[in-house]
C-alpha cells in the first residue's frame, strides 16, 4: 500500500477467528486455529471518500490495497497480547481485499477480550503502545523536487479497539499530509537541503506541546523534518512534501524552517489556518492532503565555529522543559569543553553554525569524557569541515561532530561536512555510541580515511561510526560519498552508509544514497563494506542485532586486497551479519568487487551470513559483480547472500532483480560459489519461499563465459531449493 494518501474508512468483517504467527503473553494453553480468513472493504463508494483532487507530479494520490499488504491484528485479554499478521491475498488495487493467516489461540468468550488493528504489520510491536510507537515519520527523504512516493513508507492506518470479530472494524489514516508550494526568497535559484515543521511557544521557541509528534501519537515533538536528495539542479520554486501525527490548534504557531545547500537558511511564520485550512470546522483532518503556498521567508542568522573561540555559558536550566540553548558558536564551544557533565541534560540548538575549515574540531565528548546528554538539532544544520585533532591521544580515538555519546539522545540534527578522519571510530554525526539513541540525523559531504592503523579495528560510518550496547539509528540518512584509503595492519576495516560496526543495536527504516568505496588494504585482515551497516559481529544471541526498513541507493564497491588471507565482504545493505534479524530491506544499487586476493563474499543484500541470522523480505534490484582470485581462498557471489555459512541462518519471502556475475582470472583450482538467490548455503532448504529474475554468469579473465560445469566453479545450490523464477509482477509471499 505505497500510496495510500487520500483520508478513508476501511471495514474488516470477520470470516472467524483471525490472525498470525506470532504469540506474545498467550491467554491460555489451548491449540491455535486454522487459517482463516477476512474481507477487507471501503465503508462508502471510493469516489465519495476522497478528500482532495490534488494530484502531483500527475500521479493520482489514490488509496488500493496492494499485493503482499499485511495487516497486524492484536487480542487482548486482561492487557495480555497476542499478535497476528494477515496477507492480503486477493483483492490488489481494488477497494476490497481478502486478508488470511493464522488464528489465535482458542479462548472462552469474555467480556475483557478486544481486538486491536494496525497496517502496516511490520512495524511489529507486541502491544497497541508499542506498534504505534515504531510507527516513526521520522527519516522523510523526498527524492527529487515533485516526487511525493515516500510518504506511502509513513501512511500508517489504525483501527480502534473492537470487542468482537463479528462486527467491522473501521480503519483511518494516523497521518495529516502536507504539500508546501515552495518558492524561494527573491525567487532565487537554489537546491534545497532540508524543510523543518516546527511549533512554537509564546517565546517562538520550538515546543512539544504543539501538537506534533514524532510517531503515531505515543511521542511528543517539537519538530518533523523532511529531508532532499537527488535535487541535483538549481531551482525557484517545488513542492515539499511532508506527513506527520499531529493535533494542532488553530490558535498554534507553526513554523517552517528550510535550509539550502550553499549553507544560507530562512524561516516562514504561518498561522494553523494557512497550513491546515478549516481546522475549527472539521473532526478529523487525518489523511486530508493540504496544498500551501509559501512565499514569505525571513533569513535565519547564522553563526562561525573560528579557531580560538571561546565559550560562553548557554541559557536555560537543562531540563527537558526548560533545555540549554545553543543559540550561537559560543554556546556550542561551551559544550564541547563540558561535555563529560551533560548526564541528564537537555539542549536545543536553534541556529545553524558553520565551522570553519582553518579549525581543529575537538568532538563533543570523548573516551573518559562522554557526551551524556539529550541533544535537538531541531532541524538545523551544522556545516563547514571537520578536521581532526592531530594529537595521538585518547581524544582521536573517536571522531565526529560528537565523540563518544553513552546513555544518550541526539535527534533531528544535519551534518554537512566532509570529514578527513584518522580515528579508530568515525561518524559524520557520533563517532562512538554506547547505549545511545540517535534519530532524524543526516549527514552529506565526502568523509575520507588515510592514516594506517597498525593495531585496532576501523569503524567508519555516515551517521555513527561504531554503535554498540543497545544503540538505536532511526531515520537517519547519508548523502554524499564514503571512502577509505588506508591500511589496517591485522584487523578490520567496517565501512557502512550509515553505520560502521554495530553490536547489541538496532538500525531502522535509515536510508543511505552515498557511494562508498573499500580501499587498499595490504595485511592479513578483512573489509567489511555495506550500504547501511559494514559488519553486525557481536557474537552472543543474548542481544541480537536489527535492520530493519532500511534501504540502500549508493554504489557499493570493496575493497582491494593484496595478500590472499585477507578477506573482502560486502552487500548491498550488510557487510557480514551474525546474530542478525534483517527485514524488509532494500537495495537499488550495483555491488561489486575490484580485482583483488583473498576471499570475497558479495550479495544484494548481505556479503556473508554468520549465525542466527535471519532475512525476511529483502529486495535487491542492484547487480552484483564478484570476483574470483586464487588457488587459496574462495570466492561466493549471491543476488541476494554471497554466502549463508550456519544452518542457524535462513532467507525466506525475498526477491533479486539484479544480475549476478563473476570474473575469475582462471586459476585452476579456484572455488568459485555464485547464484541468484546465494553464491553457497551449507542447507538449500535455508533459503526458500524466494523468487529470482537473474541471470548468473562467471566469466573467465578474458570477459569469456564459463560453464557451470567446470571443475571448481558452481552455481549456487540454493537454485533447487523451495524457489522460483519471478514471474510479472511477481512477490514472493510475505
Amino acid at each position: 500500500m505505497k500510496t495510500n494518501i487520500i483520508h478513508i474508512f476501511i471495514l474488516i468483517g470477520a470470516m472467524g477467528m483471525a490472525a498470525c504467527n506470532k504469540e506474545n503473553a498467550p491467554v491460555t494453553d489451548k491449540s491455535v486455529t486454522e487459517n482463516i480468513g477476512i474481507t477487507a472493504r471501503y465503508a462508502a463508494p471510493y469516489e465519495g471518500m476522497t478528500k482532495t483532487s490534488f494530484t502531483p507530479a500527475g500521479k493520482d494520490l489514490a488509496t488500493a490495497w496492494a499485493k503482499n499488504d499485511m495487516i497486524c491484528l492484536m487480542q487482548s485479554n486482561d492487557g495480555s497480547y497476542q499478535t497476528s499478521e494477515l496477507l492480503l491475498t486477493e483483492g490488489e488495487g481494488k477497494t476490497t481485499g481478502t486478508f488470511t493467516g493464522r488464528g489465535f489461540s482458542v479462548i472462552e468468550e469474555s467480556s475483557s477480550v478486544t481486538y486491536h488493528a494496525f497496517y502496516p504489520a511490520s512495524k511489529g510491536g507486541a502491544t497497541p503502545e508499542e506498534w504505534k510507537q515504531n510507527a516513526t515519520y521520522e527519516g522523510q527523504v523526498q527524492r527529487g523536487y515533485n516526487d511525493a512516493s515516500h510518504l506511502g513508507r509513513y501512511d500508517y492506518l489504525i483501527a480502534p479497539a473492537v470487542s468482537t470479530l463479528s462486527e467491522d472494524i473501521p480503519f483511518s489514516h494516523v497521518g495529516v499530509i502536507f504539500c508546501f508550494n515552495i518558492t524561494l526568497p527573491e525567487q532565487t535559484e537554489a537546491i534545497p537541503l532540508s524543510l523543518t515543521l516546527s511549533t512554537l511557544d509564546e517565546n517562538l521557541m520550538p515546543t512539544t506541546e504543539g501538537g506534533l509528534y514524532k510517531d503515531c501519537g505515543e511521542t511528543k515533538a517539537a519538530s518533523v523534518t523532511l529531508n532532499f536528495a537527488d535535487c541535483t539542479t538549481p531551482t525557484s520554486q517545488f513542492n515539499a512534501y511532508l506527513i506527520c501525527h499531529c493535533n494542532i490548534s488553530s490558535g498554534q504557531p507553526i513554523r517552517l524552517t528550510l535550509a539550502l545547500e550553499d549553507g544560507t537558511s530562512y524561516h516562514s511564520d504561518l498561522t494553523t489556518s494557512q497550513a491546515i485550512p478549516g481546522t475549527d470546522a472539521k473532526d478529523s483532518n487525518f489523511g486530508i492532503l493540504y496544498e500551501t503556498p509559501v512565499t514569505e521567508w525571513t533569513a535565519n542568522e547564522s553563526s562561525t565555529f573560528t579557531d580560538g573561540i571561546t565559550g560562553s555559558q548557554y541559557e536555560g536550566s537543562g531540563t527537558i522543559d526548560d533545555p540549554f540553548i545553543i543559540a550561537n558558536a559560543k554556546n556550542l564551544k561551551y559544550l564541547v569543553d563540558h561535555a563529560s557533565g551533560t548526564s541528564g541534560q537537555y539542549f536545543l540548538l536553534t541556529t545553524d553554525i558553520t565551522i570553519r575549515e582553518d579549525v581543529i574540531w575537538e568532538p563533543i565528548g570523548e573516551s573518559l569524557k562522554e557526551f551524556s546528554g539529550h541533544f535537538n538539532g531541531n532541524g538545523h544544520v551544522i556545516s563547514g569541515k571537520l578536521n581532526p585533532p592531530t594529537t595521538s591521544s585518547s581524544t582521536s580515538s573517536y571522531f565526529g561532530f560528537f565523540g563518544y555519546a553513552k546513555n544518550a539522545t541526539v535527534s533531528n540534527l544535519t551534518v554537512k561536512a566532509d570529514i578527513t578522519a584518522t580515528a579508530f571510530s568515525t561518524g559524520g554525526v557520533i563517532g562512538s555510541a554506547n547505549n545511545t539513541t540517535i534519530s532524524n540525523c543526516h549527514y552529506i559531504g565526502e568523509m575520507t580515511y588515510t592514516k594506517n592503523l597498525k593495531t585496532g579495528n576501523l569503524h567508519y560510518g555516515g551517521v555513527v561510526g561504531y554503535a554498540n550496547n543497545n544503540s538505536k539509528v532511526i531515520g537517519c540518512t547519508t548523502q554524499g560519498r564514503i571512502a577509505s584509503n588506508g591500511t589496517a595492519a591485522t584487523t578490520a576495516s567496517f565501512l557502512g552508509g550509515i553505520v560502521g560496526n554495530t553490536s547489541k543495536s538496532s538500525i531502522e527504516m535509515c536510508a543511505n544514497y552515498a557511494e562508498i568505496e573499500g580501499g587498499n588494504l595490504t595485511s592479513n585482515a578483512s573489509f567489511y563494506t555495506g550500504g547501511i551497516v559494514g559488519g553486525v559481529l557481536n557474537i552472543s544471541s543474548s542481544a541480537p542485532n536489527s535492520i530493519k526498513e532500511c534501504y540502500n541507493y549508493g554504489k557499493i564497491t570493496g575493497g582491494n586486497l593484496t595478500l590472499t588471507n585477507s578477506s573482502n565482504y560486502i552487500g548491498g545493505i550488510i557487510g557480514q551479519a551474525y546474530y542478525c534479524e534483517i527485514a524488509d530491506i532494500y537495495n537499488e544499487a550495483e555491488v561489486s568487487i575490484p580485482e583483488s586476493k583473498g576471499r570475497c563474499a558479495a550479495g544484494g543484500i548481505v556479503g556473508y551470513f554468520g549465525q542466527e541470522s535471519t532475512l525476511l523480505r529483502g529486495m535487491n534490484k542492484g547487480n552484483i559483480i564478484g570476483y574470483s582470485a586464487n588457488t587459496q581462498s574462495a570466492s561466493y557471489t549471491g543476488g541476494l547472500t554471497g554466502n549463508v555459512n550456519s544452518e542457524t541462518c535462513s532467507i525466506h519471502q525475498s526477491r533479486n532483480e539484479g544480475n549476478v556475475s563473476v570474473t575469475t582470472n582462471g586459476a585452476a583450482n579456484d572455488m568459485t560459489f555464485t547464484g541468484s538467490y546465494t553464491g553457497y548455503v551449507v542447507a538449500p532448504s535455508l533459503v526458500f519461499s524466494c523468487c529470482s529474475s537473474a541471470d548468473v554468469e562467471i566469466k573467465d579473465a578474458a570477459g569469456q563465459s564459463v560453464p557451470s560445469n567446470t571443475p571448481a566453479y558452481y552455481i549456487g545450490n540454493a537454485e533447487t531449493a523451495t524457489n522460483e523464477r519471478c514471474q510479472e509482477g511477481h512477490q514472493p509471499l510475505r
